[in-house]
């Protein structure tokens, strides 16, 4: 095998190791030892590839945020404008990826506060990709006479950001991080239909 080849094995074989061990735990409680000792790699090695923990665990979620893209992309995602559509692809996205499931979730959820500017700064695109399906999601309806197509993504946005803090909220106060990941989940369709249509009936 030549060197290139070797060092994309080994580099593969140190974020496999990472991955597992970051999706199970958060980035406080992840241990580089068991990342080594899972993936029976020393821990010499993992630093001759990656600087620091802080270093492999960005590598772990810019890997994350690009397979969840490139699935995205693959499944025609900015052709879509019906939200059901979105959310099964979502679904059978996390399905067919459970530990990058946890991790997106680790790092929705439980982000360590030094490193929020740059994983946003890798999150940037798919939240690109995601605007755009929102856009045309939206192109299909008529919108109250006081709401313009940016405010109504401005309000999706805030309202998203309340529904994450509130789940983050219940991570730190001590709920187990499944429990929390499936009610996120299971709330999302109730929530997205108030957020949309309003929780007061019509005279």
């Amino acid at each position: 095998m030549k060197r290139n080849e070797q060092n994309k094995a080994m580099k593969e074989k140190i974020l496999q190791s990472a991955l597992e061990e970051f999706s199970v735990n958060s980035y406080e409680k992840a241990s580089m030892n068991r990342i080594c000792s899972n993936g029976h790699i020393s821990k010499g090695i993992i630093y001759h590839y990656f600087k620091d923990k802080d270093d492999l665990y960005l590598e772990c979620v810019e890997n994350c945020y690009q397979k969840m893209m490139d699935y995205y992309n693959l499944h025609g995602l900015n052709d879509m404008k019906q939200l059901n559509d979105y959310m099964i692809l979502r679904m059978h996205f996390f399905e067919e990826n459970p530990l990058y499931q946890n991790l997106f979730f680790q790092i929705l959820l439980n982000s360590p506060d030094h490193l929020l500017e740059k994983i946003q700064v890798m999150k940037n695109q798919l939240d690109k990709m995601n605007l755009v399906f929102y856009k045309n999601f939206l192109s299909q309806f008529q919108l109250r006479k006081q709401v313009s197509l940016d405010t109504a993504i401005e309000f999706i946005d805030l309202v998203q950001n309340a529904y994450n803090q509130f789940f983050k909220q219940a991570l730190s106060s001590g709920e187990d991080f499944h429990v929390v990941v499936e009610k996120h989940e299971k709330m999302i369709p109730e929530w997205i239909d108030m957020m949309l249509y309003g929780i007061i009936k019509e005279e």
